[in-house]
């Protein structure tokens, strides 16, 4: 049946509410873990941050820190956490996006990041009850990690990365499987076999072939994208959430608050979801961008008048409407983003320039997260959110100037215009 790849990209979604449960722990967990009353573990401050920022340098494997009985076990674990969550971060969305149809790459693609807000959900839910931070990892460790285990072992390779490997028959078999029975595949597998030696190049003559001034230009600009995209508050928002509402000091119960914030991270999703294959990429990283600037500038004004003022109570709904509505932007901006970083790069390099902006990506998100603590120090809680709306300015004007616009077009047109440098480049290349 068609609803195959439907099937495919669900499993592949269970993956990223494991990565969104990973990535959200910190957020209801911090309070507990900074408590120094607390008869369990304590974190001072510098390991705090560590443990807020070290899960960006990979992540995914469960919560393994449930029986770490000190400080530097569990920073490790994270650690361990983030490294695995760069394996299945990448690997599932390439996955995804080399099995779904044209029309609907986008919004299979989507179901990936409605699956991570729900992992966030569940990990703020999960949080804000009376279960410590040790069961809530149990928890979450476990209701994560099961169905995409059992699932990933039925379904096939993607069609796309079968015929770069010379398997053009399994091809054919899994895009039969993935587009139904009665599915004319013949101008598909075409398309795709036109760009197959692309695809069976080695790590070594992808490197080379992205030495292509136009390929390079893409990655470059993906790279000061995504790395810059760090610094707009969304892993600071999702890493330290409760903590921020305790500072804004207004909130009555910053763990319901943080619930809510899931709630809406999961309805903005949805809406990505509803419009993403119905509106220009463009349109929306740029006006959901400004939306994230505005939110930003507005939960720093909050904090100026609170560092400089002794009455606030007027602006009480402020930091939690400021945070809902980055999150609603948010949801939709960096899903885009990321779209971005799968449909413009050609097969002949996707598979080592998205490891590349991986890492670029997750380097980006432990400088973010490592350095929040430091400068709410030094530029106080206005400061760094003003700083952040800044750099969400910053990446709606580059990516609305310098993105290509990829709705209703197929990979292979996409690329269409480097397939044939590509070909001759490669054909001049030792091996590929």
């Amino acid at each position: 049946m068609a609803y195959c790849k439907v099937l495919a990209a669900l499993t592949s979604a269970f993956v990223h509410l494991g990565i969104g449960s990973v990535l959200g722990f910190s957020g209801v967990t911090l309070p507990e873990l900074t408590d120094p009353v607390s008869p369990d573990l304590f974190l001072n401050t510098s390991q705090a941050a560590l443990f807020s920022s070290v899960i960006n340098l990979g992540a995914a494997v469960g919560s393994t820190a449930a029986g770490a009985p000190q400080a530097w076990m569990v920073i490790a674990a994270r650690a361990l956490q983030g490294l695995t969550m760069g394996f299945l971060a990448g690997s599932s969305n390439n996955y995804v996006v080399e099995l779904a149809h044209t029309k609907f790459r986008g919004l299979l693609m989507a179901l990936l990041d409605v699956s991570r807000q729900l992992g966030y959900l569940l990990v703020y839910a999960t949080g804000s009850t009376s279960l410590s931070w040790r069961q809530v990892a149990r928890v979450c460790g476990v209701v994560t990690h099961l169905l995409p285990l059992l699932g990933l072992l039925c379904l096939p390779n993607s069609p796309r990365w079968l015929a770069a490997q010379g398997r053009l028959g399994e091809a054919r078999v899994a895009l039969k499987f993935f587009r139904g029975r009665h599915y004319d595949c013949d101008q598909e597998m075409t398309d795709i076999a036109q760009t197959r030696e692309e695809g069976r190049c080695s790590p070594r003559s992808q490197l080379q072939v992205m030495k292509n001034p136009e390929i390079l230009g893409r990655i470059v600009l993906l790279a000061f994208l995504l790395f810059i995209s760090n610094f707009t508050g969304n892993f600071v928002v999702s890493a330290y959430v409760v903590p921020i509402f305790e500072a804004a000091e207004v909130v009555a119960s910053p763990y319901a608050a943080a619930v809510i914030v899931g709630c809406v991270r999961v309805v903005g999703t949805l809406f990505y979801l509803a419009v993403v294959d119905r509106a220009d990429r463009k349109v929306l990283l740029v006006s959901s961008t400004l939306v994230c600037a505005a939110s930003m500038a507005l939960l720093g004004s909050f904090f100026y008048d609170h560092e400089n003022s002794d009455d606030v109570s007027h602006q009480r709904w402020l930091p939690l409407a400021s945070v809902t509505a980055f999150t609603l932007a948010a949801s939709t901006a960096f899903p885009v983003l990321s779209l971005f970083r799968s449909e413009i790069l050609p097969t002949s390099v996707r598979a080592t320039a998205v490891a590349f902006l991986y890492s670029v990506f997750f380097i980006g998100a432990f400088c973010a997260s490592q350095s929040y603590p430091g400068a709410t120090l030094v530029l106080g809680h206005h400061g760094t959110f003003w700083a952040y709306s800044a750099f969400a300015v910053l990446v709606a004007t580059v990516g609305g100037l310098a993105l290509p616009e990829t709705r209703d077009r197929s990979l292979e047109q996409i690329n269409g215009f480097q397939n044939q440098r590509l070909r001759n480049q490669s054909n001049g290349e030792a091996s590929c």
